[in-house]
């Protein structure tokens, strides 16, 4: 998904210091849409390659390439992913929408992630 197809999380974020594990890499914008749901989440790598999701997308600074999340964090996004995301990201999505508690409603496999 493009974060150009999600205006109204396009705002612009004031640089600052950021914590060096909160580089993302090889990141997608995911989304959720329906039920009255909508939510976009940061999918990626950490710095030591760990699969990671964040909590759901509050601003996203495409110029500065900035990201702050509903918990307040904020991350840096470096290389973007291409193609569609791995399996490692699909594993991390699977296991952090079941410990979200939405993971069985959605028919989400129980995977979990170290």
């Amino acid at each position: 998904m493009a974060a150009e197809s999600l205006p109204r999380l396009l705002k612009p974020i004031a640089p600052r210091r950021i914590d060096q594990d909160n580089a993302i890499t090889d990141w997608h914008f995911i989304k959720l849409n329906g039920a009255g749901i909508e939510k976009v989440m940061l999918l990626g790598n950490k710095p030591d390659h760990r699969a990671w999701i964040t909590s759901e997308v509050q601003q996203i600074d495409l110029e500065n390439q900035l990201v702050i999340t509903r918990s307040g964090t904020l991350y840096a996004l470096c290389k973007k992913g291409e193609g569609a995301p791995s399996f490692q990201h699909l594993a991390m999505i699977c296991a952090a929408f079941n410990q979200w508690g939405f993971g069985e409603f959605l028919g989400v496999p129980k995977i979990e992630m170290e």
